[in-house]
């Protein structure tokens, strides 16, 4: 685990939930570094929206990226460093796109969650403003592949074609949402997160608090 990893806990927020129950985009395996990414997209309208799902270790190496944790370690969660980071929003509107006919759609962070477990599951969304009502368009995703070219992103949505991986060399995709372009797809079920170890079958888990790597040693659960 990386040194920024060890300085940064996730402590567990809910309660421990087995491998078989856990709803996911992608498969655990999706990259070596954890748990994998996710990203489910709609259209409603000229509009697109793409929610950006990542496991807190990941969150964590976006906001070391960008500089959004706080310092010193303690002030505040990463969690609300992460979530009010312009720097964070600024990155994801940089690393993912969406294109109709050519011309590049005008994005925008939208309505984030204001808990870091809902933020968890659901991620942060983008919504990208399209010239004409939504069929087809390209969406591109390269987010955090520039911080190791490993990670891959699934894809899900109600439109063609259903569910797709973006890899650092393949990270461009079309989607056709045809007719399910008026109204947003309701049978998403958001991401949950599970982290094995240590032979226990998973946790979901948000950092609590921000804490130096000194100071988190024996007595935590």
């Amino acid at each position: 685990m990386s040194s920024i990893l060890t300085r940064w806990r996730w402590q567990a927020l809910c309660a421990l939930v087995p491998l078989a129950v856990i709803t996911s985009p992608v498969a655990a395996d999706a990259h070596p570094l954890g748990s994998p990414l996710g990203a489910q997209l709609a259209a409603d309208g000229d509009t697109v929206t793409v929610s950006w799902i990542a496991s807190e270790d990941d969150w964590v190496s976006l906001g070391h990226t960008v500089g959004a944790l706080p310092t010193p370690p303690g002030t505040i969660t990463a969690f609300q460093a992460i979530r009010r980071s312009p720097a964070v929003r600024d990155y994801l509107l940089a690393h993912i796109s969406v294109t109709q006919a050519g011309t590049r759609c005008t994005g925008e962070v939208g309505s984030v969650p204001d808990d870091a477990e809902t933020f968890l599951g659901k991620g942060m969304p983008l919504t990208f403003t399209c010239p004409a009502e939504v069929a087809a368009v390209d969406v591109q995703i390269t987010a955090l592949t520039d911080v190791d070219e490993r990670y891959r992103t699934k894809a899900i949505a109600e439109a063609e074609p259903g569910e797709v991986i973006y890899t650092k060399s393949n990270d461009t995709h079309r989607w056709d949402f045809g007719t399910t372009a008026t109204k947003p797809w309701s049978g998403w079920v958001p991401l949950i997160i599970a982290v094995a170890a240590a032979g226990v079958v998973g946790r979901i888990g948000w950092l609590l608090r921000a804490r130096a790597a000194g100071t988190e040693k024996g007595g935590e659960a």
